[in-house]
Order: C-alpha cells, then sequence, then structure tokens
C-alpha cells in the first residue's frame, strides 16, 4: 500500500507565493510563480520519496490560471523539460500520484459558460498527464479524458454531460 497526502507539506517552507491575483496578472508573473511551483513540486517529491510517501495529489493550482482566457503563455512548451525532469523522478521511483478539479468544476449544468470553463480546467488537468509527443508527468488515463472532453465538446450540447460527470469523477488516478 502506498501513503501520501494531497497537494501541501507543512514540514517544507514555501518561501515564494503559489498564486497571484487576476488583476496583477502578466506573462513575466506567470513564468515567475510556475517557476516556483515546480521548484516546490520537485522539493516536495525528494521529501516524499526520502519518507516513503509515494502518493501524492498535486494541486490544481500548480499553473495560475492555466485554464483562464487571460493565460497566452504556451506554459507546456516553456517548462517541458522540468516536467520531462518531475516525470521522470515520479516514474524511477513509482510515485503514485494524482489531481482532481476544484469544486467549481461543474459540466451537467445548463449555463453554457460555466460549462466552457470548467471543460477548460479539466483540459488543463488532462495536459499536464497527457502525452503530446513530450513526456510532463507519466502517461495516464487523463490523456484519453482530453481525448474525450474534445469528442463530448464538440458532438453534444449543454447540458448533456451527466455521464461523463460519472465517468470523470470514478477517481481515475495514475499509479504503477
Amino acid at each position: 500500500m502506498k501513503i501520501g497526502y494531497p497537494c501541501i507539506n507543512t514540514s517544507i517552507v514555501r518561501e515564494t507565493p503559489s498564486t497571484f491575483r487576476l488583476a496583477s496578472y502578466n506573462e513575466d508573473c506567470l513564468v515567475k510563480v510556475v517557476r516556483n511551483n515546480l521548484d516546490h513540486l520537485e522539493k516536495i517529491l525528494h521529501y516524499n520519496v526520502k519518507n516513503n510517501l509515494l502518493f501524492f495529489r498535486i494541486s490544481s493550482g500548480l499553473i495560475p490560471f492555466a485554464s483562464h482566457p487571460v493565460c497566452k503563455v504556451n506554459w507546456q512548451k516553456h517548462f517541458a523539460h522540468r516536467f520531462k525532469g518531475l516525470g521522470e523522478f515520479i516514474k524511477e521511483n513509482k510515485i503514485r500520484i494524482s489531481m482532481h478539479a476544484d469544486q467549481f468544476v461543474l459540466i451537467n449544468l445548463p449555463k453554457e459558460q460555466i460549462v466552457e470553463r470548467s471543460v477548460r480546467e479539466l483540459t488543463y488537468h488532462c495536459s499536464l498527464f497527457a502525452n503530446h509527443k513530450r513526456s510532463y508527468l507519466p502517461r495516464s488515463k487523463y490523456s484519453f479524458w482530453t481525448q474525450f472532453i474534445e469528442v463530448v465538446m464538440k458532438s453534444h450540447p449543454v447540458g448533456r454531460f451527466v455521464h461523463f460527470v460519472d465517468l470523470f469523477s470514478h477517481g481515475h488516478h495514475y499509479h504503477y
């Protein structure tokens, strides 16, 4: 059995903020915060391996505003080498990782704007685990979900997402 915890390691002091306000958004700020978040995630993963904590849920705030229209930075490309390194460390140490969307992600509502924002957020989560000829985090069932989201959004009107919610909410985690 793998023992772990979600998102926040209180044993490691965080020296920099993990996010910022939308009103303060600019590309330089985003890049700086994401770099700091990835540095902190790396410290957490090393701490976890040292302490035999081989399950970890990554915070959905790893890339602030990744699903927001204001985010024009190609963070996948910009940080590809970091994701590759993290993915290799996770694989080498057989760490089970997961991630889940926040409580505001609702795709079964009849309000088109909310569904669109929710799908963008789920797509962001999937993109961290998907293998797009690059190795971000280890490939998982999230790759399937990215494709599934695209198909559902193209072929179904808003409000027909209950089955999708049921499928997605069963906690599909990546593990070895």
